[in-house]
């Protein structure tokens, strides 16, 4: 995991690779969470909403 975004209420949000990556770090034990955290870069969401969702990465579901 390279980058997270703590989101914004635009409905691509529900969809971006970064803020689903949010999600998942938020699910982790603390200690696993602000090691992985400290090593990504977050996501600027005002300036992404600013240049019209320009740092949107769509998720791609990992098919089982």
């Amino acid at each position: 995991m390279k980058t997270y975004c703590l989101g914004y209420t635009h409905e691509k949000c529900d969809t971006c690779q970064h803020n689903k990556n949010w999600q998942m770090l938020n699910q982790m034990p603390d200690a696993l969470r602000k090691s992985m955290q400290s090593q990504a870069q977050r996501v600027n969401d005002d300036l992404c909403r600013l240049t019209r969702m320009g740092a949107y990465k769509p998720f791609r579901e990992v098919k089982s």
